[in-house]
């Protein structure tokens, strides 16, 4: 039994009372629960945010994976068109090299979408809350931007929000993209009629997809090769071959997780 009060009466509390703070107690718990819940996804928030070096697990697009996925590329979509554009008369060096160039303008590509993309969300999400629209009864109601005034502190976490949810929504963009690199760089550029080529068409759609994802990881990462006459890295790449000192030709590009970060996976070069 509870100890009477030190002054041995007892406080007598009706059951509407009872209730009430048992009630109270629930609420006092519920919010507790909520507080704790909204640190800690804060705090793992704060901890993977631009931090590279902690993966979220969560993320289906984590960079690890997406590298998994890169070199899959390799080993199926690549082999494919190497084979179909053998069919076609083309030698075996100018296939390599026509493949890495997709590579390679597909980063260049990619990199100046993502800038692009994400000035036009910031002044997207900008002008959407200076410019106030609100519809009264069918009537559209405005207010001219010179007539107010903003805290600019307001937009302190624009880029930060735009950054996110460029990341967050890249799939929506890869069928778009995919269209624009292969009418602009592989018919234009490369002569080549990728509609009649399938095998070609799909790593050109694959590489244009995982290369866009990697690149709007934050911070983004790198893709690297290597130029014709340079000393082979070794600790970067592998053989593709024969073995040798001098480039001849990246084959397959090493992946870092982000710009003079740690390697991801090696590439693959093709020594003279």
């Amino acid at each position: 039994k509870n100890p009477p009060p030190r002054d041995g009466k007892k406080i007598p509390v009706s059951m509407e009372r009872l209730q009430e703070m048992e009630q109270r107690e629930k609420l006092y718990l519920a919010k507790i629960e909520e507080l704790t819940t909204r640190l800690s996804s804060f705090a793992s928030k704060q901890l993977l945010d631009g931090n590279p070096n902690i993966a979220d697990l969560s993320d289906p697009n984590r960079p690890t994976r997406l590298c998994e996925k890169f070199n899959c590329v390799y080993d199926n979509e690549w082999t494919e068109a190497f084979e179909e554009l053998q069919e076609t008369g083309e030698k075996d060096e100018a296939i390599l090299k026509t493949l890495m160039e997709i590579i390679i303008n597909a980063v260049s590509f990619c990199k100046d979408v993502k800038d692009q993309q994400l000035q036009q969300l910031m002044e997207g999400m900008h002008f959407c809350m200076v410019h106030v629209n609100w519809t009264n009864k069918d009537e559209d109601v405005r207010v001219d931007k010179k007539s107010t005034s903003h805290d600019p502190k307001c937009f302190a976490s624009i880029s930060r929000n735009a950054r996110d949810f460029q990341k967050a929504s890249a799939k929506a963009s890869v069928p778009s993209l995919c269209v624009m690199f292969k009418e602009t760089y592989i018919k234009g550029a490369c002569k080549l009629e990728y509609r009649k080529l399938t095998n070609l068409e799909h790593y050109v759609d694959k590489v244009v997809e995982l290369v866009w994802l990697m690149v709007v990881q934050d911070p983004p990462m790198s893709i690297c090769w290597q130029k014709e006459g340079e000393q082979m890295d070794k600790k970067t790449y592998k053989y593709y071959e024969k073995r040798g000192e001098v480039v001849r030709l990246t084959v397959w590009p090493a992946v870092l997780l982000y710009e003079n970060g740690p390697l991801v996976s090696k590439g693959f070069i093709w020594p003279k």
